[in-house]
């Protein structure tokens, strides 16, 4: 008599993480009965405490009391994922307290549509969900290259491309190329607001064009703690031809905050590149 050998099915979840602001009401949660007797940075700093364990927060965000009989703080925190803010409600309402004030935590009613142009994610921003999900060694973000940008009509302004590239440890054939433009005015008569504009110019193209890169990138992550990246082509539709008018182009003030040390950096110099890509990801100033 033989034996049918069935193989077992195992069930596993999955959640979809996107690189992008996580505004959706699943995502979010207000938090009301806040004690005041603490500022509002100390109650900020408390709620991340609390509520980091149960994942990644985008943001934490305290306000004044709702009315003036009310004498307490609320407060929304956002996560990346909704599974984990769900997990977060069910496990600090009215279970934690602040200063003796039990925390009441829900989702926040549905607001206004939001468009889609306002959840693109900083570059910093990207980089710690990436670090997150995929770890510091999961995965690596490039320069491929970067130049001026020749179809430009305005003057007096530092124009430069960025193309960058994510790619990704265990899956060689999965990759996120993003175009990126940087664009900063300078005063013609002054030598030295010219050479801070391309500076910042080569700065600004190479932050955006990793932000393009990233927003085309989006996470499966199963319940088991594994995590499948996969890239979506349709998410952006910025190309080499439409750059023009996507990005505000910024008066340079020779008078403006130091330089950063990447600012040092001989950018004429195309073989350095690739050994600046490191230090990118960690010195790049944002100038939005």
């Amino acid at each position: 008599m033989g034996f049918e050998f069935k193989p077992r099915m195992v069930e596993c979840e999955a959640e979809l993480i996107e690189f992008k602001k996580p505004l959706e009401t699943s995502n979010t949660l207000f938090i009301t009965g806040i004690s005041s007797k603490l500022t509002q940075q100390e109650c900020s700093m408390r709620l991340k405490d609390i509520f980091e364990v149960y994942g990644l927060i985008y943001d934490v965000l305290v306000y004044n009391k709702l009315n003036e009989a009310i004498d307490s703080y609320y407060a929304f925190v956002k996560f990346y994922s909704s599974k984990a803010a769900a997990k977060a409600k069910s496990a600090v309402h009215l279970k934690y307290m602040i200063d003796g004030q039990l925390l009441k935590v829900q989702h926040p009613k549905k607001g206004k549509a939001i468009d889609e142009a306002n959840k693109q994610l900083f570059v910093e921003k990207c980089y710690e969900l990436a670090n997150y999900y995929l770890g510091f060694n999961g995965y690596n973000a490039s320069i491929v290259s970067l130049s001026k940008y020749t179809e430009s009509d305005e003057k007096d302004v530092a124009s430069y491309v960025c193309n960058a590239r994510i790619s990704f440890r265990f899956h060689d054939d999965i990759s996120s190329d993003g175009i990126g433009l940087g664009q900063v005015a300078y005063n013609p008569s002054e030598i030295e607001t010219k050479m801070i504009a391309v500076k910042r110019a080569k700065k600004k193209a190479c932050n955006r064009a990793y932000e393009n890169a990233f927003s085309k990138v989006k996470l499966v992550v199963l319940s088991t703690g594994k995590v499948a990246p996969y890239v979506d082509e349709a998410a952006s539709s910025i190309t080499s031809h439409n750059l023009q008018g996507i990005i505000k182009i910024n008066k340079v003030d020779v008078e403006e905050e130091p330089l950063s040390p990447v600012d040092d950096i001989n950018w004429e110099n195309t073989t350095l590149l690739q050994d600046i890509n490191e230090q990118l990801l960690i010195d790049l100033e944002l100038d939005y």
